[in-house]
């Protein structure tokens, strides 16, 4: 007699429906991630080098590339759905700068993309594109696959922001990680690009700094030493700039006082308050003249000061204009990259938004250059950024919004023979389940498989013959 203690096996592969949908919103949130932000139906070899994209090294055609990276060739997401179906491909996640090689001659003198009939001939080979182990299916130091079929356990890797290799946190020089850590982590420097790249040492307090430093993250960045008279002098500029406008404004400031509180000539008021009040003004003519000559003249000296108040304005304006250019280009020469730091080593985990912190004054901006590495400074080229793009389009192109489209484009009489089909469906399946569920039964493949056949059965069989009228 067998042990009642024994678990079914039957029950240990059960999984419910809650399950199934859990996992589905799962991949369609990986899958909008990283293929969302790319176009699935055009090739982007037209385009150039993109800023980022999802790639696939091809095996398949480039066979020299599994002893040789040099000789690979990677493509464009729309190229691996229609020009290398049932290929070999390595998937590479995102790379940056790189143009699809699907209709140069890295593919073969054979080949040709079906998705640019417009070209006549094979293109030359992309000079701009880099490649690496990566595009043999081999990552980090260790160079391994992923995921590793030797491997034992959770495998966790990182991708680095500048090379673009993975990394296994074991195989870098890094500080001790903890999983709060690593979810406070937005981006990761290996430690070989940390050496070659010295002078993002200087930044470490924008890091995300190990567990047992927690708490004692520089909040504030000091300006390096050697830029403090350059900062005393931009100030003393400023403080220059300040105090002549100010003298200008002091200037400036009787003679608009003046016409703002100019008064009628002392033979036009004498007259005026000759009269007396409450009675009615009967002046000759001599009088009249005097008084509107008066006036005139008034004016005239108002329309004046009023055009020369205007110009001083403008002129005030342009001045100060001029001061806040200067004031701008004293500031983007004042230098915000923190002190000097020699000690740190090793590979580094950044938090969020640490990029907006470079100093982007010219000498820095020129090293960024000389590093091939200045598109640290745009904020759209993080993995994050593709991603959120990725999403963001999704959303607005879900499966859910193409099937309202579908239902949109068909005539009214299609669209109720739908809706009511997918009603009764939706009744039956709950009839079905329902007696799985009052009887305690598992639900198996077979029983979805039989009951969608036998729906497809009743579909065919409510058919008959057609009826046409007479």
């Amino acid at each position: 007699m067998g042990d009642s203690n024994e678990t079914n096996p039957q029950d240990q592969s059960t999984i419910t429906m809650l399950d199934v949908l859990e996992e589905e919103a799962e991949m369609e949130e990986e899958y909008a991630a990283v293929l969302g932000g790319s176009d699935e139906k055009e090739c982007t070899y037209a385009k150039g080098a993109i800023d980022r994209q999802a790639l696939y090294s091809c095996l398949t055609c480039c066979p020299a590339a599994r002893t040789d990276p040099t000789k690979s060739a990677a493509i464009c997401l729309a190229c691996s759905y229609r020009c290398h179906e049932n290929h070999e491909l390595i998937e590479l996640y995102t790379k940056r700068n790189f143009r699809c090689d699907c209709p140069t001659l890295r593919l073969g003198a054979d080949k040709r993309c079906a998705l640019n009939p417009q070209l006549d001939a094979l293109q030359a080979p992309n000079a701009e594109n880099l490649y690496n182990h990566n595009f043999q299916g081999l990552y980090c130091k260790c160079k391994r696959p992923y995921p590793d079929p030797e491997r034992i356990g959770e495998e966790l890797m990182l991708q680095c922001v500048i090379c673009e290799d993975w990394f296994h946190l074991q195989h870098m020089q890094s500080p001790p990680v903890s999983k709060k850590w690593l979810e406070a982590c937005s981006e990761m420097i290996c430690d070989n690009c940390m050496e070659r790249n010295q002078f993002l040492s200087d930044y470490i307090g924008l890091a995300v700094q190990p567990a047992e430093q927690e708490g004692k993250r520089e909040t504030d960045i000091e300006v390096s030493m050697g830029n403090e008279q350059e900062v005393k002098g931009t100030k003393e500029k400023k403080s220059e700039l300040e105090s002549d406008s100010k003298q200008k404004e002091s200037e400036l400031e009787p003679e608009l006082k003046g016409t703002k509180n100019e008064q009628l000539p002392a033979e036009a008021k004498s007259e005026l308050e000759s009269e007396p009040k409450g009675t009615k003004s009967h002046l000759d003519s001599e009088s009249k003249s005097k008084l509107e000559s008066a006036l005139n003249g008034t004016k005239s000296e108002q329309s004046q000061a009023e055009a020369k108040q205007k110009k001083r304005e403008s002129e005030s304006k342009a001045e100060s204009g001029e001061r806040a250019e200067k004031r701008a280009k004293l500031s983007e020469e004042i230098c915000r990259r923190p002190k000097r730091n020699t000690e740190y080593k090793g590979a580094a985990f950044w938090a969020n938004d640490w990029r907006t912190a470079l100093c982007q004054c010219s000498a820095c901006i020129q090293l960024y250059r000389d590093q091939s590495v200045e598109f640290l400074l745009d904020a759209n080229d993080s993995v994050k950024a593709y991603e959120e793009r990725g999403k963001k389009r999704a959303e607005d192109n879900s499966t859910y919004q193409q099937a309202i489209r579908a239902l949109a484009s068909i005539d009214r009489t299609k669209q109720i023979d739908v809706i009511t089909e997918y009603n009764r469906m939706g009744d039956r399946l709950k009839e079905f389940l329902q007696a799985f569920a009052s009887s305690n039964r598992v639900v198996t493949e077979d029983d979805i498989k039989g009951f969608f056949a036998g729906m497809r059965s009743e579909n065919h069989a409510n058919r008959g013959q057609p009826y046409f009228c007479r």
